[in-house]
């Protein structure tokens, strides 16, 4: 089969893929996902190993291929927001806007109760769901469901600026 043929007939399935991970990965972009996919997809067409295989187990590939690029790429855990900030120096615009950050960061946290704080604290001082959850004394898939009213809090006062928006 041509390369381009098995693009056509792959790709909305690799874009499901690509939206599959991406919510389990909030660093990433759904279109690097993707283009991942297709460059693993490429090299094996091109050296000949999908020669005879089902669409099942070429996606089966693709899939292993991206949970291997996010697991090198973005699991592992960050000490503090200054050694993030030094690794990704293209993330913001320069190192005078960290004043600004803080600020915002420090407006964010004002309107987080005390729970949502500590967890913030813990999950950023790298501990996992699980280890933060013994720590505050709630389950882990309850430190997921606050980290989740944490997103959504920022994300509405990022956008808005204000309290009001908060009340989710």
């Amino acid at each position: 089969m041509d390369y381009e043929l098995l693009v056509e007939h792959l790709s909305p399935r690799l874009m499901v893929l690509a939206r599959h991970f991406r919510r389990e990965h909030a660093l990433c972009n759904e279109d690097d996902l993707y283009q991942e996919a297709l460059i693993h997809l490429w090299g094996q067409w091109r050296s000949g190993v999908l020669a005879g295989k089902n669409d099942r187990y070429v996606l089966q590939g693709c899939a292993f291929h991206i949970r291997n690029y996010l697991r090198k790429k973005y699991d592992r855990k960050i000490g503090s927001l200054d050694e993030l900030l030094a690794e990704r120096e293209d993330f913001f615009p320069s190192r005078e806007s960290l004043p600004e950050m803080r600020l915002l960061l420090d407006a964010i946290r004002s309107h987080l109760d005390t729970r949502e704080n500590i967890l913030l604290g813990l999950i950023a001082d790298g501990y996992t769901t699980r280890e933060a959850g013994q720590q505050i004394g709630v389950s882990h898939v309850m430190v997921t469901k606050i980290m989740k009213k944490i997103r959504a809090k920022t994300i509405a006062y990022a956008v808005t600026g204000t309290r009001r928006s908060l009340l989710v």
